[in-house]
């Protein structure tokens, strides 16, 4: 029975409301709700929303002249890192955030990750990756204690995000790491690469748990909501998945048709957004053992390489090749809003208020706050 559960709920709502000038302790409280309770995933991000956030300090008259670009969108509230040429290299690959949204992890090219600080974002701290080639992903546990980092030398690093050192360092894949995701409530991280493979591994009992069957290379890779499975496309073209366990069904493959860029699970635990190759977005259905398509819509003129979904469940950005940033309503998949981007994107994230939105590229990270109106805004 769900009694417990909402009892429970209600109780945390009472207490909540008691104590509303503490923002800090309500979001504190509520994630440690989500990590007991995932079903309530949607609506502990609704409430999050409503508090203050640490993203709220982002104010575009704080950027200073130099910072901004001409052509950014007016939405752009903070800009992490220096704009810098294409012939220097791309920059940040890669981007996370604490699930209480006050420390964002960028990574790239130069073999760094650097950890700023949401609420003094001036100068970030650089943690040294000992690698040979770029760090390509990198993702943060939900209880914000173990930052990971995913290099082109085909190993994993986890490092104590607060002492900001070297733990551990998982070996086994045999060519460059490419996804990487943390289970939403336990010390499991899920892997994958160009070499085909999925991993699963219990990190603070530095063991491997186990080898999933891959077909072609892994480039996206998520958990449901409740942890319960963990999802995975690359482009052979097909969207698969595990239980927790390890346990693969010889039907747990949906054909999708076109590389699958970018997976994206709905806090419902039910939908799945498979962004493709093609351009194409679909929101499919999942009823713990098929997936099935619901909804397709044609996002972009172009490949799709970067979708997420808010945190709250209402609503999709996705961005790619044709270089748009797109937010979409989830019921429908209508667009809220869109810009044109000034440089080519190479990561993206929303921040856990849901109203605000992180997008890497052109050597910065820029730091959008969403709105919804009911016209399409475009940058000038």
């Amino acid at each position: 029975s769900d009694a417990p559960l909402e009892a429970a709920w209600k109780a945390l709502q009472h207490d909540l409301a008691l104590c509303q000038h503490l923002p800090d302790t309500c979001r504190d409280r509520l994630l440690e709700f989500k990590r007991q309770h995932p079903a309530k995933a949607q609506a502990v991000a609704e409430m999050i929303g409503r508090l203050p956030s640490p993203f709220d300090g982002f104010q575009r008259e704080k950027l200073h002249g130099k910072q901004v670009h001409a052509t950014w969108p007016e939405e752009v509230v903070g800009v992490l890192g220096t704009p810098r040429p294409a012939w220097l290299g791309r920059g940040p690959q890669a981007v996370a955030v604490t699930a209480d949204g006050r420390w964002i992890a960028t990574a790239g090219e130069d073999r760094a990750v650097r950890l700023w600080d949401a609420t003094a974002p001036s100068v970030p701290y650089r943690i040294d990756v000992s690698t040979w080639g770029r760090v390509n992903k990198v993702a943060i546990s939900s209880d914000g204690r173990r930052l990971a980092a995913a290099g082109d030398d085909g190993l994993v690093r986890l490092y104590d995000r607060e002492r900001r050192e070297l733990v551990q360092t998982l070996p086994r894949h045999k060519s460059p790491v490419t996804a990487l995701a943390f289970h939403p409530s336990e010390p499991i991280l899920a892997t994958g690469g160009l070499d085909g493979v999925v991993r699963l591994w219990e990190v603070d009992e530095h063991r491997w748990r186990t080898e999933l069957p891959g077909a072609g290379r892994v480039v996206s890779l998520t958990w449901s909501s409740d942890g319960a499975f963990v999802f995975w496309g690359g482009d052979d073209h097909e969207v698969r998945w595990a239980s927790a366990a390890g346990r693969v069904s010889p039907e747990w493959g949906f054909p999708v048709g076109a590389p699958v860029t970018s997976l994206a699970l709905h806090p419902d635990g039910r939908h799945v957004v498979c962004a493709g190759g093609d351009g194409s977005v679909r929101i499919c259905t999942f009823d713990g053992s098929r997936l099935r398509d619901s909804t397709r819509f044609q996002a972009h003129r172009r490949a799709v390489y970067h979708a997420a979904i808010a945190p709250d469940g209402h609503t999709l950005v996705t961005t790619g090749d044709d270089l748009k940033l797109v937010v979409w309503s989830i019921r429908g998949g209508a667009p809220r809003q869109a810009w044109d981007l000034p440089h080519a994107p190479t990561a993206l994230a929303y921040a856990p208020d849901s109203r605000h939105l992180l997008v890497a590229g052109g050597g910065v990270v820029l730091i959008f706050r969403i709105e919804t109106p009911t016209t399409i805004a475009r940058g000038r």
